[in-house]
């Protein structure tokens, strides 16, 4: 297997603050010291076989010791005490060494750190509020009229249950009182609550400029749980969220330009739909991968992700900063439990795109929110999934490959999971996607999207949020006609052009792009260089965006592929 990094990760208990290491530049360096958060030795080329590196905790205390790793790289020793040094194994070719921390605990606050001055609870359910304090002290909650009583058990933990509210943006306090401390919170809103998370497509941060300085909508919250590659990671789920400075925030121009892009724009989509406060909680990072996000005993229990008891990595490298598994999970996801919400955004799939990951991620994406919504209690918990968009050109002059082709599965893992996991759908988006980039920059339309499909996911509301999603392929002689359920009042060519992003093949498994007419509520669709064909695929290649299969509701098809053909993941 070829191996271009080699990544490390430590986990180090730390009840106070990281203080960062600096980055360690010179290639000749054999020695890295950490302090927490993230440092890295860089370094080109291959490396000497037994060359020798020390890592080593910078100022040393109880608070600090180094409890594990996680990673494939099996030249390395664990971590089991404040200095260990391992050894490069012959012609090892990589280009740097990373280093993140990862916090085994972190403080329990008296209430937990969701609960702050302009705050947004969920409307039409019990809400949830909780925190710590002094074994067997009694903890008194009011709000709007409501007074609720709790008990602190042996480990200091209380909580208590609201009755559902209605939406109000009056603004309420909080009031929270133990015999020993108190807390009273202002500005307090009834609304929806969603969370947002993924990747860089969901971590982007500013509006345009013109909604920017346009937005001035105070009953709009976010909070700000965003991660960063030297950020708290958790060696093992946190009960409370590590930073303590982070807060409510109502959405004003100045506050706007340095939130997730597509989180406002969904956010505002939404409020101005259904004109209740909302509250966001955004936890993303750019390039982690959903491993990142999902609890370390689901990832034990797939044998395809453990080699010799480590994690392989999502890609066919080593573990990079953003890539490791269930760091993420447990330092900004488990401590947001339970917190009533009433759905969730999921933006990601860049990283996992690869011959390694994208089938099985279908299977990863459903554990995911199984996981997800055990931890926020609500086993009904719905989720709108973002579907990725296979960036690149469309070239009709050249056929169609007969190889994988990754990314497509990834988005037809993403369709999978929204066709059979209840209560979850996805904004198919590929339209607004770019030859060039992986980052389409019309986050507005694909947010407003991804709105629709919450009022149906999440509000059950009767709207055509997707466009036609293939149903069954019929042989007949010389072509295949395509059914499809979701037609949104009938089949269109967008741009009234020729159907384009259409292939079909034979039973010798070669695809040819291929002629595909309108017929009523199907497509038929045939090619002079198949005479007798058994399968057909739609958009399932670069150039998406120029794919014009739509329904009369302006929704794009989503992709497919009638056939099974290259469906075993890289073992390797």
């Amino acid at each position: 297997m070829k191996r271009e990094c080699l990544a490390v990760a430590l986990a180090i208990v730390a009840l106070a603050a990281p203080v960062w290491a600096a980055k360690e530049k010179d290639p000749n360096a054999r020695e890295i010291v950490i302090s927490g958060g993230t440092a890295e030795w860089g370094a080109r080329g291959m490396r000497p076989a037994g060359e020798k590196f020390t890592v080593k905790a910078g100022a040393p205390s109880k608070d600090m010791a180094f409890v594990e790793w996680v990673g494939n790289v099996e030249c390395l020793a664990d971590f089991k005490s404040p200095e260990t040094t391992f050894t490069v194994p012959a012609n090892y070719p990589f280009h740097h060494i990373h280093i993140a921390a990862a916090y085994r605990r972190v403080p329990k606050r008296f209430v937990h750190a969701l609960f702050q001055d302009h705050v947004v609870l969920q409307r039409d359910m019990p809400v949830p509020v909780w925190g710590w304090s002094q074994p067997g002290d009694e903890v008194k909650v009011e709000l709007a009229g409501q007074k609720k009583t709790a008990r602190a058990g042996a480990d200091g933990r209380w909580l208590v249950k609201l009755d559902p509210m209605k939406a109000s943006a009056e603004p309420q306090k909080l009031t929270v009182k133990s015999p020993a401390a108190g807390a009273e919170y202002q500005d307090v809103l009834v609304g929806d609550v969603w969370l947002c998370s993924g990747q860089s497509n969901m971590y982007g941060s500013g509006p345009a400029v013109e909604d920017t300085e346009k937005a001035d909508y105070p009953n709009i919250r976010l909070f700000n749980n965003n991660v960063s590659q030297n950020d708290y990671n958790g060696a093992q789920p946190f009960e409370d969220l590590a930073d303590a400075k982070n807060s409510w925030v109502k959405c004003s121009p100045d506050a706007a330009r340095h939130w997730s892009r597509v989180a406002f724009y969904f956010g505002r989509a939404i409020n101005q739909h259904n004109r209740v406060p909302l509250g966001i909680i955004i936890s993303a990072l750019d390039g982690s991968c959903i491993e990142g996000w999902m609890p370390k005993a689901t990832l034990e229990s797939l044998p395809e992700h453990i080699d010799n008891g480590r994690f392989k990595p999502a890609w066919n490298l080593s573990w990079g900063a953003g890539e490791m598994p269930y760091l993420r999970y447990n330092a900004h996801i488990a401590p947001l439990g339970p917190y009533a919400i009433r759905g969730v955004l999921w933006y990601q799939g860049e990283s996992n795109g690869n011959t390694r990951s994208a089938l099985r991620y279908r299977d990863l994406l459903t554990l995911m929110i199984r996981d997800w919504r055990k931890v926020l209690d609500n086993d009904k918990l719905p989720f709108v999934i973002i579907q990725m968009h296979l960036f690149g050109k469309l070239d009709t002059k050249r056929e169609p490959g007969s190889g994988r082709v990754p990314w497509a599965e990834l988005e037809e893992s993403q369709m999978v999971v929204a066709k059979t996991v209840p209560n979850v759908g996805c904004a198919v988006t590929y339209d607004f996607g770019r030859e060039q980039s992986l980052h389409p920059p019309d986050k507005k339309n694909i947010s407003a999207r991804a709105a629709l499909v919450a009022r149906k996911v999440a509000y059950g509301e009767d709207v055509v949020c997707c466009g036609p999603i293939y149903k069954s392929m019929k042989i007949e002689g010389d072509t295949i006609r395509v059914s499809f359920d979701n037609l949104g009042g009938g089949l269109v060519a967008k741009d009234g052009e020729p159907l384009r992003h259409f292939a079909i093949a034979g039973e010798d498994k070669k695809w040819f792009w291929a002629d595909a007419k309108i017929d009523g509520d199907t497509v038929v669709v045939s090619s002079s260089k198949v005479k007798s064909p058994v399968a057909v695929h739609y958009a399932w290649g670069g150039g998406q965006n120029e794919a014009n299969l739509f329904n009369k509701a302006g929704l794009p098809a989503a992709l497919f592929r009638s056939d099974n053909w290259n469906e075993e993941p890289e073992k390797k």
